[in-house]
């Protein structure tokens, strides 16, 4: 049995390039001339036409923009779904964010902001027990009194 299937997308091709070239093939003002006997004023269609072309050039060059955009907000929606186990009163987790930290002193760099400890709030402390599990520098071990 033949395969009698139509190719739409060569056909739409084909009669793209059909109309390309008999566009090509006119002058400028025989395309202007067609364009006024339609009612068109040419020097408005061209305008519109390059501003129709600029808009698909832009949006082209913003596909990889868009992209990373999307994907930067999908990683945040990701990281404010995700579920932390963490003390449940501030004197606890404070007193695991001083055991983590005294564990491994070089964690001192993500609070360098905070230069005495006495200043950071519990939603500080939150924050950076939430970032220290996301680093897996707070394990199940740490949180199994909790």
């Amino acid at each position: 049995m033949p395969d009698n299937r139509r190719d739409y997308d060569k056909e739409y091709e084909a009669l793209m390039h059909a109309l390309a070239d008999s566009v090509l093939k006119e002058s400028p003002e025989e395309l202007a001339n067609d364009l006024r006997e339609e009612g068109i004023d040419p020097d408005e269609y061209a305008e519109k036409i390059r501003k129709v072309m600029l808009e698909a050039v832009k949006a082209h060059r913003q596909q990889a923009l868009i992209k990373a955009k999307r994907s930067y907000e999908d990683s945040i929606e990701a990281y404010e779904q995700r579920r932390y186990h963490l003390p449940a009163t501030p004197e606890r987790r404070r007193a695991l964010f001083d055991r983590t930290i005294k564990r491994d002193p070089g964690l001192l760099q993500l609070t360098i902001q905070h230069r005495e400890f006495t200043e950071l709030t519990d939603q500080d402390i939150t924050s950076y027990l939430r970032q220290l599990q996301d680093l897996n520098e707070i394990t199940e071990d740490d949180l199994k009194d909790e």
